[in-house]
């Protein structure tokens, strides 16, 4: 048996640990176990809990999320060593064999020195996630330093029953393993079309497309009932490549397989092949003006319009707009962009036709509007896939 508890690294007391029985709260109500004074932190934001002898995190949709070794989780199983960052709040997880846990560590919090914790023999990793890596065809020919080093860097997910994992242009940079139930991949066309595509279930993997291409995924992925999966980064996977290059030849085969499997079922659904560059959901703040020759509304020109995007490529940016008439007025046009990249990132600035608009279905008033690039600045184009494919 295992017990787990977690350390705080910051916020709090440093070094004050907290054991974990049942269940541990965190928010900004006095009835959580741990309280904080964040204003950004939930009054019920995440919970630690036991679920069939796993510990897992829970995120309650709070606002700012909830960070596990860096990425924002809804719920994950906790593997030793993990760190946790709510708000200004930070910790690490450990987990122990209980005969190596001392009588006073029945209360619910004491003060010790982590070191001395950090120091004994912990448990690494579940001996289930060993076995079902050992036991997938990928990884078939492994050693055990290599499946004991994926299982270092790998992390449990548990999705519920229609839960995405991922959608259709998000961008790629793991790689997913069926440990239990199953998942559905589907693409959606238009009109909201969906085309099923497959459905995957234990020991089975996906995601490998992205990983091979860098482009973002190429379809959406759903669970279809409570699904646990084991996900792999693209880091990891590049270094277990480097070491066993024969992984690389069953991804390929398995990548061609599917895209030819893709490509028919495309077909027959009526969905056209899209040949541009590959498009990445995501959403940054950009602004335009229109070409001073624009034949469009006077009301519209002389003005700087701030929007966010949809997605965007290399070669063009949709733009969500809150005025559907402003997005089939200025069809046509030439504009002067800005979008704004993250840190460390600079703003692309660079010219671009306004080639079509479409209606936003969720929000009747709202509109589309779909920009290509024109006369962007070598080095702006450059940025622009360092930071898409980074």
């Amino acid at each position: 048996m295992l017990k787990s508890y977690v350390i705080f690294e910051k916020g709090l007391v440093e070094t004050l640990v907290f054991y974990l029985k049942d269940r541990l709260t965190f928010g900004r109500s006095p009835e959580n176990d741990i309280q904080t004074g964040d204003p950004q932190v939930a009054n019920f934001h995440s919970e630690i809990r036991y679920e069939d002898g796993y510990a897992v995190l829970e995120d309650f949709g709070s606002p700012i999320g909830t960070l596990l070794n860096g990425d924002k989780i809804r719920k994950s199983m906790l593997s030793h060593n993990d760190q946790i960052r709510i708000g200004d709040m930070a910790f690490r997880f450990f987990q122990e064999e209980v005969s190596m846990i001392p009588a006073v560590m029945d209360a619910q919090s004491l003060e010790c020195r982590p070191e001395d914790l950090r120091n004994k023999t912990f448990f690494r990793r579940s001996s289930r996630l060993a076995e079902a890596i050992s036991n997938i065809p990928l990884f078939g020919g492994l050693d055990a330093e290599s499946i004991s080093g994926i299982i270092q860097q790998s992390r449990m997910l548990i999705f519920e029953e229609d839960q995405m994992i991922f959608r259709q242009g998000d961008s790629g940079k793991f790689l997913y393993i069926v440990l239990d139930g199953r998942v559905q991949i589907f693409l959606q066309g238009r009109n909201d079309q969906l085309v099923p595509l497959a459905v995957l279930a234990e020991n089975q993997f996906f995601g490998e497309i992205s990983f091979l291409t860098g482009h973002p995924r190429s379809a959406s992925v759903r669970a279809l009932e409570n699904t646990l999966l084991c996900e792999i980064s693209a880091d990891t996977l590049r270094d277990v490549v480097h070491r066993w290059p024969s992984i690389k030849h069953i991804l390929n085969s398995n990548y061609q397989q599917r895209m030819a499997d893709t490509a028919e079922k495309k077909r027959k659904a009526g969905i056209r092949e899209n040949r541009g560059a590959p498009r990445y959901n995501l959403t940054l703040p950009l602004s335009f003006t229109l070409d001073e020759a624009a034949n469009a509304p006077t009301i519209f020109k002389n003005t700087v319009h701030r929007f966010l995007s949809k997605n965007i490529s290399t070669s063009g940016i949709c733009i969500r707009l809150n005025n559907r008439m402003l997005a089939h007025a200025v069809v046509g046009c030439k504009l002067n962009l800005e979008v704004v990249l993250p840190e460390p990132w600079k703003v692309i600035r660079c010219g671009g036709i306004a080639v079509k608009s479409s209606e936003d279905k969720s929000k009747p008033a709202y509109g589309f509007l779909h920009v290509a690039f024109r006369d962007m600045d070598p080095d702006c184009g450059k940025t622009l896939e360092d930071f898409l494919t980074h």
